[in-house]
C-alpha cells in the first residue's frame, strides 16, 4: 500500500519569498533574457592577462584533479572509451566518459555533469539552467545523440524552512522554486526527463557559534546514447594546421565567473542559458561530429575560452594562435559596450564551444553551421605556445610548460 508514502503526512504549507540582486532585470520567473549591453559592467583597465589566465588555470575548480582520480578504479572491464583524461600523454581533461557497456556493440554512453554554485549568489533560476546546460553541452561535445540523453538531478541546500534559528530560510526555499523551475524549463527545451536524483535540505552548520549554510547547489548528470564509439570527439589538438572555431555566441556575462573569483569585485550579471538556440547548436554540431568534420571539442565553461584553448593545447602538446576579437559575440560591436579583450577571453556564456577542424572541411562546417552563431578564431601550431591576440594587439603568450606548471599546481 502507498496510502502512507502519498498521504501519511500533511503537506507543509511554506512562504518564500524572493528579492532581486540589483544587477538582475527582474524578479519574475519569466524566459531570461542576455544582459543589453549597458548592464555589462566595465572591467579593469591594465591587466596583465598572461597573469590571469595562469591563475585561472591554477583555481582549485579549475586545475587538475588527476593527482586525486587517479587514486580510484576509474577503468572496469576495459569498457571507457573516453577516460578522465585524454591526450598526447592522457593528463588533459576530458568534457565527460563515455564507456561501452557491451563489448560486441560499437554504441556506447555519456557520462557527463553540470554545476555552477557560485551563479546562485545571483538567482537560482538562471544556476540551474546553467547546469543543466553545462551538462548537455559536455554529452554533445563527446559525440552524444542530443535526442537521446537523460538527467538526475541533485540538490544540495540549506534549510528551506524559515524560523528563529534560520530567520533567511524565505529568501533558501524561494531560491529552491526558482532553481525547480529553472530544471523544469531546460529539461523540457532540451527533451531531457528526470530519471532519478536526490535532494539534501538540511546542509547547514554551527561553527564557534555561528551559523555557516553551504550555497544552494544544483548538479546536474547526464547520460546519454552516443550512436558510434568509433566517431567520438576528445578535447585534445590533434594536428597542427587546423582551424580553430568557436560555436555559441558569446555575450559577456562576468557574475560569478571564475573570473570574477579572481578580482574580487562585482561583474553584473550572471550568464543564462537560451535553450531555443542552444539546442539548434547542438544538433548541427552532432552532425559535423558524425560526419568526422570536427577534429577536437571542448565546451566553454569555468575560465571561458581563454581556459579551454589552454586546456585544449597542453592536452595535445600543441600550440595555438587565437584572435579573440572574431568570436561571434555581436554586443561586442555596439558602441555601449566596446569590446573589452578580457570580458571575451573570460566570459562564462553557457552553449559554446571551442572546435579544431582541418582546412579542408571549413567550407562544409560553413553550411553546417549556417545562420548559427560560428566564426573561425584562430589555428593549431606545432611551436609549443599558445598566442592570445585582439586584432594586431597581442595579449598574452604562454608555453606549455607555463601551462602545465599552473594547471598542475597542488590543490
Amino acid at each position: 500500500s502507498c496510502e502512507f508514502l502519498h498521504h501519511g503526512l500533511p503537506k507543509m504549507r511554506l512562504s518564500a519569498r524572493w528579492k532581486a540582486r540589483d544587477s538582475e532585470p527582474s524578479p519574475v520567473v519569466k524566459p531570461v533574457r542576455p544582459a543589453a549591453p549597458s548592464l555589462l559592467s566595465p572591467l579593469p583597465s591594465g591587466r596583465n592577462i598572461r597573469r590571469d589566465v595562469l591563475a585561472l588555470l591554477a583555481d582549485p575548480n579549475i586545475a587538475s584533479k588527476e593527482e586525486l582520480v587517479r587514486q580510484y578504479d576509474h577503468e572496469v572491464q576495459a569498457m571507457s572509451v573516453i577516460k578522465p583524461f585524454v591526450g598526447a600523454r592522457d593528463e588533459g581533461p576530458s568534457d565527460g566518459a563515455v564507456i561501452r557497456p557491451r563489448p560486441a556493440s560499437t554504441r556506447g554512453v555519456t557520462v557527463t555533469h553540470g554545476i555552477c554554485p557560485r551563479y546562485g549568489d545571483f538567482d537560482a533560476y538562471r544556476m540551474a539552467m546553467c547546469a543543466v546546460d553545462e551538462a548537455f553541452r559536455a554529452h554533445i561535445a563527446c559525440g552524444g545523440d542530443p535526442e537521446h540523453a537523460s538527467a538526475l538531478d541533485n540538490f544540495c541546500w540549506p534549510d528551506p524552512i524559515a524560523s528563529e534559528d534560520n530567520p533567511d530560510g524565505e529568501h533558501k526555499l524561494a531560491q529552491l522554486v526558482r532553481a525547480a523551475k529553472g530544471l523544469k524549463r531546460a529539461c523540457l527545451a532540451y527533451g531531457l526527463p528526470l530519471i532519478s536524483g536526490k535532494d539534501s535540505m538540511k546542509n547547514d552548520a554551527r561553527i564557534q557559534g555561528r551559523k555557516v549554510s553551504v550555497r544552494p547547489t544544483l548538479l546536474i548528470s547526464v547520460m546519454g546514447v552516443v550512436p558510434d564509439i568509433r566517431r567520438v570527439v576528445t578535447t585534445d589538438l590533434k594536428k597542427p594546421g587546423d582551424i580553430l572555431y568557436v560555436l555559441g555566441e558569446s555575450r559577456g556575462e562576468m557574475g560569478g565567473t571564475a573570473y570574477q573569483r579572481l578580482l574580487g569585485e562585482p561583474l553584473g550579471p550572471c550568464p543564462a542559458v537560451e535553450p531555443e538556440q542552444a539546442i539548434r547548436c547542438y544538433r548541427a554540431l552532432h552532425r559535423g561530429i558524425r560526419r568526422r568534420w570536427i577534429n577536437a571539442c571542448h565546451d566553454l565553461s569555468d575560465g571561458g575560452l581563454g581556459v579551454a584553448v589552454c586546456e585544449s593545447a597542453l592536452a595535445g602538446r600543441l600550440g595555438a594562435e587565437v584572435d579573440v576579437a572574431q568570436l561571434p559575440a555581436s554586443w561586442s560591436r555596439t558602441a555601449a559596450a566596446p569590446a573589452a579583450p578580457s570580458r571575451l577571453l573570460f566570459c562564462e556564456t553557457p552553449s559554446r564551444f571551442l572546435l579544431a577542424s582541418p582546412p579542408e572541411y571549413r567550407r562544409r562546417l560553413n553550411r553546417l553551421f549556417r545562420n548559427l552563431p560560428f566564426a573561425p578564431v584562430g589555428r593549431v601550431h606545432d611551436h609549443g605556445s599558445v598566442i592570445f591576440r585582439f586584432g594586431d594587439d597581442g595579449l598574452a603568450s604562454l608555453t606549455l610548460m607555463d601551462i602545465e606548471t599552473a594547471w598542475k599546481k597542488p590543490i
